[in-house]
């Protein structure tokens, strides 16, 4: 997923893991983030400030998270898109 490692994933503690900048203009940013919920699962957050990425890159950015989850065995359980 190209996400920069920011944490430990080993430790239980650090909710935070990485992230990765998918645009990086000036107040348009565009983020992927990796942290950890409170209960132990884990959740990737695309955020944007101004206009959201291209709806080509979201839908490409959704089929390699199911792709990369599924390679390493894990389920997407739930998914959540805010406009």
């Amino acid at each position: 997923m190209g996400i920069a490692q920011r944490g430990r994933i080993d430790d239980d503690a650090e909710q935070f893991f990485g992230d990765r900048t998918i645009r990086r203009q000036d107040n348009r940013m565009v983020r992927l983030m990796l942290a950890r919920t409170f209960d132990g699962g884990w959740y990737l957050s695309l955020s944007y400030q101004d206009k959201p990425a291209r709806q080509n890159v979201t839908d490409q950015l959704i089929r390699d998270i199911h792709t990369a989850a599924h390679q390493i065995g894990l389920t997407v359980s739930r998914e959540y898109h805010e406009s």
